[in-house]
């Protein structure tokens, strides 16, 4: 192999892991919004609740 396709190879590598961890945190981000927001949808279905 050149050394281009080594540093090719080495930039794939890190942009491979690079993507991955972002992917990870981003996951950690939305399920962080989709618990909060779970709690805000109960809140306000018991205040729209009638029988409350």
């Amino acid at each position: 192999t050149t050394r281009y396709e080594t540093d090719a190879w080495k930039i794939a590598d890190l942009a491979i892991s690079l993507s991955s961890s972002v992917l990870s945190l981003c996951q950690r981000i939305l399920g962080v919004f989709n618990r909060s927001g779970a709690v805000d949808e109960g809140k306000d279905r018991k205040s729209y609740d009638p029988e409350s």
